[in-house]
């Protein structure tokens, strides 16, 4: 005679998910895995609860803090006896700080050339730069910082160099 275990379940569904914080939509179904929901700023996580069909299945909730006037992934996973995975995602829009003024301040801190140097020096008030280099150069490679911590950067330029001519690189 042998002993048979009974095999592990792979049941990875929930039979509830709650958001004490925010309204999900749709309405929970068991068989909907993505969710939308919309809190106020004051709402910085939500507050989930999930509860899998299985007793023996374990539920995880990863619930980062929420981008201001952005969209943040909340994964719920829930993990069946015998491994198998199964996530829901609530995808969450959190509204703007009412208090947030957007800056305006679109200057720069500094600008670096790998291996040149700026003419004149770099000063936030001057738009215009010379970089003299050797004629065989076929690239140059350009970095910039903003004076604002929240503003973005772009360089446009400098990857195809022409020997003779005036190449502008764009910040």
């Amino acid at each position: 005679s042998a002993t048979v275990a009974a095999p592990l379940s792979g049941e990875n569904t929930l039979s509830s998910l709650t958001v004490s914080n925010a309204t999900i939509s749709p309405a929970f179904s068991a068989g909907t895995t993505d969710y939308t929901a919309k809190v106020p700023f004051s709402v910085s996580k939500l507050d989930v609860s999930a509860t899998a069909k299985d007793s023996k299945a374990k539920v995880s909730v990863d619930s980062p803090t929420l981008t201001p006037n952005g969209n943040t992934k909340v994964t719920v996973t829930v993990t069946a006896e015998n491994g198998a995975k199964k996530y829901y995602t609530i995808n969450v829009f959190r509204e703007q700080d009412p208090n947030y003024v957007a800056s305006n301040n679109n200057k720069l801190s500094g600008i670096t050339v790998d291996g040149f140097l700026l003419s004149p020096v770099f000063t936030e008030n001057n738009t215009r730069y010379l970089i003299w280099l050797p004629y065989e150069t076929e690239s140059v490679s350009v970095s910039a910082t903003a004076a604002d911590g929240k503003a973005s950067v772009q360089i446009v330029g400098g990857d195809t160099l022409y020997a003779g001519q005036d190449n502008e690189i764009k910040i």
